[in-house]
């Protein structure tokens, strides 16, 4: 079946909108298995962990605020970290390099302030706000809707809508360029963030303080 331009650009837009979302659960996947790293596996965690865990943990980052990552995600203290680093003692990881650069400590407290930020602002991005609501329907029943005479008064074509609920609850997401390369933007910067609290994972754990 051949679907118009239009309408086809409004599906596209969708499946931004749900990659992004999906992006920040992802997320939450990691920092809620990064924090309970002493009672499972991480693997175990990531690949378990309902949306509703992920909700509760966001709920609770954004409660206690953008403290540092020994709060937040319960890694070790910043002064417990400089001691192993004057040390000089480090581990293999196997299937990793062994010349790898010594962290430095001044890297070590960026990452526990900037990331602690991050992580709380990611948190109330996605429980502050319509995302996750509009998300499930997407992923669910892809209630969206398209063509002008369906509503009175018409639809917007400056945005996709999609039915909440039976009521006549509407979403909009809004189809210009700026706003779509805005959710791409931030949907990378998650995925770095991401990225950026393994390696420091990674780095504490060949240091022996994990």
């Amino acid at each position: 079946m051949e679907v118009e331009p239009s309408c086809a650009q409004s599906i596209l837009r969708a499946k931004i909108f749900a990659e992004y979302v999906a992006q920040l659960e992802a997320f939450g996947g990691l920092c809620l298995a990064l924090a309970r790293r002493n009672k499972q596996s991480i693997m175990w965690t990531y690949l378990n962990a309902e949306p509703q865990d992920i909700s509760q943990l966001y709920d609770q980052l954004s409660a206690i605020g953008p403290k540092p990552l020994e709060k937040l995600l319960k890694l070790p203290p910043r002064s417990k970290v400089e001691k192993a680093i004057a040390s000089g003692n480090t581990r293999a990881i196997a299937g990793l390099p062994s010349g790898i650069e010594s962290l430095k400590m001044e890297h070590v407290k960026y990452d526990y302030e900037e990331h602690s930020q991050n992580i709380v602002a990611v948190a109330e991005i996605y429980r502050k706000s319509e995302n996750v609501r509009i998300y499930n329907k997407i992923k669910h029943i892809f209630p969206m809707l398209y063509g002008r005479d369906w509503l009175n008064p018409p639809l917007d074509p400056q945005y996709v809508a999609f039915a909440i609920d039976d009521a006549g609850v509407f979403a909009r997401l809004p189809m210009s360029e700026e706003e779509t390369v805005k959710e791409i933007s931030s949907a990378f910067s998650v995925m770095t963030t991401g990225l950026e609290l393994m390696a420091l994972y990674l780095s504490l754990y060949r240091l022996g303080v994990l």
